[in-house]
């Protein structure tokens, strides 16, 4: 089970890496883009940079959510506690993009002269990072749950048939 946790805790870093140079990228190029139009120093620029810094945490909690849901139905032997250590970790990564988006925020908040800002679009930012910590864990308890219930029908689906080829004479 380590193995598919480190696979997938690989797999999810990577993404964050992308995610960490996709934000930096898109941020400069709304703020030259603001700029060339005269929008720069409009609230149009906060809601925007917001707005880009929150769709990176969605795309982040879907690949945490794909990689560790990947794990969880790979592994021969799970229990909840793994899966609730899965969901954790898998919810760091949200973390890490959050000190980035902070940077970010705060930043433009600065450049704009409207530094009592930051802690209001920060927390606006908080709430997306919550959800999408709250969607991680909620996900892959699912997914164990799922896998557990097909364990268990398949078992129930294959005693009979056991039971019914020992009464007819043996197993083939």
């Amino acid at each position: 089970m380590c193995d598919l946790q480190a696979i997938a805790k690989q797999k999810t870093n990577a993404e964050l890496q992308r995610q960490l140079a996709d934000l930096s990228r898109a941020i400069d190029a709304m703020c030259r883009e603001h700029a060339a139009k005269g929008l720069f120093h409009s609230g149009a620029t906060l809601k925007r940079v917001v707005a880009i810094c929150k769709e990176a945490t969605e795309k982040q909690r879907d690949a945490a959510i794909n990689e560790y849901r990947w794990a969880v139905n790979q592994a021969l032997l799970a229990s909840q506690s793994w899966v609730n250590a899965l969901a954790a970790e898998a919810s760091a990564s949200i973390d890490s993009l959050h000190e980035e988006s902070e940077k970010h925020i705060e930043n433009i908040c600065q450049k704009l002269g409207k530094p009592e800002l930051i802690a209001r679009l920060l927390s606006d930012l908080q709430l997306a990072e919550i959800a999408a910590k709250n969607d991680i864990s909620l996900a892959l308890r699912v997914g164990f749950a799922e896998r557990s219930r097909g364990l268990i029908r398949s078992i129930v689906g294959f005693v009979p048939k056991l039971l019914s080829k020992l009464q007819k004479g043996g197993v083939a």
